[in-house]
């Protein structure tokens, strides 16, 4: 599993996917495709531990908190290495069993494919840590749509509130809404980056948690918000295919 995810209860299990995988270079960069039960779930393909230099990846899945609707939802991720040697297999382990996922060459792809892996491009996945918490954030999924998770908390497509200023996009969620009262937010500023092909780098980024005044009546006098913390977090961001 990575990283010990575990949240009220629920615990990551091994999902099921197609697999594809391609050398670029010394980059093999690996795609899972498949469909998840519900909407809302977290997917990620995770290296694991082998001996020598055999290479495998598990591909884990992490249902959402709550009732969902019963609804087949797209998922495509990726996971890439460097590798020195021409492979030409990687495996992959899920529920349905153990994979050789034969390793394709870049060259034999169309043209415009090869460049679209080791062209920059600007990065739309985000995994970063706050307090003990991961936060992940995907611009767009296969829906078109964007996803952010904090903690066990999930959001989704008109959930998010993206905003574009000059230092970098600031997304904000509502963690808890009051007519009368004070509202809890949670902004994460992240800074535009580029990455070559589907390569990860390292980033810097910012979270705010404000309290928002509100009353039935409209905007109270004073100041409307305050800034409970804030603070630079660090993580990467990466390039996926949506």
């Amino acid at each position: 599993m990575n990283e010990d995810q575990e949240s009220n209860g629920r615990r990551p299990t091994l999902g099921t996917a197609s697999y594809r995988a391609r050398q670029v270079g010394k980059m093999i960069v690996l795609f899972a495709v498949g469909d998840t039960p519900t909407p809302n779930y977290k997917v990620w393909l995770q290296a694991a531990p082998e001996p020598g230099e055999a290479r495998t990846y598990e591909l884990w899945w992490l249902a959402p908190e709550g009732p969902q609707i019963q609804l087949l939802t797209p998922f495509s991720v990726h996971s890439s290495f460097r590798t020195d040697r021409d492979l030409e297999s990687v495996r992959v382990r899920d529920a349905a069993g153990t994979h050789e996922v034969a390793v394709e060459d870049a060259g034999e792809l169309a043209v415009e494919e090869t460049k679209a892996l080791v062209y920059l491009h600007c990065a739309n996945q985000f995994d970063l840590e706050h307090e003990g918490k991961r936060i992940s954030f995907t611009q767009a999924n296969i829906a078109g749509d964007p996803l952010l998770s904090y903690g066990d908390r999930y959001f989704y497509g008109r959930q998010i509130r993206i905003q574009r200023t000059p230092i970098g996009e600031l997304i904000t969620v509502t963690l808890k809404e009051a007519a009368d009262g004070e509202s809890e937010l949670f902004s994460l500023l992240l800074p535009a980056t580029r990455v070559s092909g589907y390569e990860t780098v390292k980033i810097d980024a910012m979270v705010f948690e404000t309290l928002v005044q509100t009353t039935i009546a409209g905007p109270p006098m004073g100041q409307q918000v305050r800034y409970e913390k804030v603070a630079r977090v660090e993580g990467r961001a990466t390039y996926i295919v949506s």
